[in-house]
This record gives C-alpha cells, sequence and structure tokens, in this order.
C-alpha cells in the first residue's frame, strides 16, 4: 500500500493519479488502502488502480488473499489481465503472489508481466521478494515486485534479476528497469500442480507399501 485514504476522499485521489498519468503519458499502477466513513465497523479495501496514459482507469484489484494482520475483507480473486500496446499487464497485490493457483489465472490468459505492489516486515525480507519470482518462471512472464520496507525487484520470464533496490539502504527510493513484457507458453500453466500432487500420492504409496507388506518371515 502507498496511501492510507478516506472512502470520501478516493476519486478525488483517483482523479489526481489520472492527471499525472496524462501529463506524463505514462502507465501508473497506485495501490491504496481506502477506509469507510464508519471504520472500523465497517472494514477498509485494499485496492490496486491500473490507469494508461488518457487517464483512463484500465483495472481495479481488491486484494484477494489477506494477511492474517488484514481484517479486511477478500475481493473476488479474479486477477486483471489487460491489453496495452506493449503486451498484457497483470497485476496483484502483495502476498496475493505467494498464491500460485490464483497466479496462473495470469499465465493462462497470456499475461506479458506481473505488477505487484507488497509491503513487508524484516523477518520475511529478502526471502518473500525471491520467493515470489518463481511466478515469473512457472506462468512464463515478466514479474516486478515494489516492496515497501523491503526488496523490490525485477525479473523476467526466466527469472533473470534486471533490476533490484533495498527500501531501507536507497535513496531515493526509485528502481528503474527495462522489463521485457512477452509472454511465454509454459507447461505449469497447463498442468498446474499435477506434478507436485503426483508426487504427494507417490509419498502415500511408498509409505504404505513400507508399512504393510508382509515381512520375510510372512512370506516364508
Amino acid at each position: 500500500v502507498a496511501v492510507f485514504i478516506s472512502r470520501e476522499d478516493e476519486a478525488a485521489f483517483i482523479r489526481k493519479s489520472q492527471k499525472i498519468a496524462q501529463e506524463k503519458s505514462i502507465y501508473l499502477g497506485i495501490s491504496l488502502c481506502s477506509f469507510p466513513e464508519d471504520y472500523p465497523a465497517s472494514p477498509w479495501v485494499n485496492k490496486l488502480i491500473l490507469l494508461n496514459p488518457t487517464g483512463k482507469v484500465l483495472s481495479e484489484y481488491i486484494k484477494a488473499k489477506p494477511s492474517v494482520l488484514e481484517p479486511i475483507k477478500p475481493g473476488d480473486g479474479q486477477v486483471p489481465v489487460v491489453d496495452t500496446p506493449y503486451g498484457k499487464i497483470a497485476s496483484v497485490i502483495c502476498c496475493d503472489a505467494t498464491f500460485p493457483g490464483l497466479i496462473r489465472q495470469a499465465g493462462r490468459a497470456g499475461g506479458g508481466l506481473l505488477l505487484v505492489p507488497g509491503l513487508v516486515w524484516a523477518g520475511v525480507d529478502p526471502l518473500y521478494t525471491r520467493m515470489n519470482t518463481f511466478r515469473a518462471i512457472e506462468n512464463g512472464l515478466s514479474f516486478v515486485q515494489a516492496t515497501g520496507e523491503g526488496l523490490s525487484m525485477a525479473v523476467d520470464h526466466q527469472a533473470r534479476v534486471l533490476s533490484v533496490m533495498g527500501y531501507q539502504h536507497t535513496a531515493p527510493k526509485i528502481m528503474i528497469a527495462d522489463v521485457p513484457i512477452c509472454h511465454i507458453d509454459t507447461i505449469y500453466t497447463q498442468v498446474g500442480d499435477l506434478f507436485g500432487w503426483l508426487c504427494v500420492v507417490g509419498f502415500i504409496i511408498s509409505v504404505g507399501f513400507a508399512i504393510f507388506r508382509p515381512s520375510s518371515r510372512e512370506q516364508g
């Protein structure tokens, strides 16, 4: 999350962001926490909004997999994948990227770039970011994670590092990367976790065989 804002101020904030996107002719992702007027009676919302260079809202995504520290209502789990002249861009929020089944939507939709704003703490940094880069290999897309309080990283579809930035050790906190936006078909997007489940089944069968097979004395 980049900014905390009241629900009544959200529209004005988005308009200011649209103006920036237009003036700079850029795609702009804004991650925010929006608080309702009756908070804490109603939960706050963690969302990511992607704007194009004309200021048009391309997608609005609500975090689907809240952490245990977030008393928020999750979104519908539909990962947005938007078409641009450069390729298809997908986006999720923070620990959403730790759920392979969720991110597989981007791979199956032909996504070429996955954007992930995140916020971490010292106990999981930099492992959290490095772990998430596996989504690039699995789904054949480039991956950029912008991480508050931790390691930001951009990698290509083979998880080759293109740029890194340590939040605690860098000033100003700006990361620049030349990132290819292209999709590569992978087996993983087709079979998902099948190989992993086959390994689990094989392990269970092996354990069962070791426990219940007759001893050599019984066979004699």
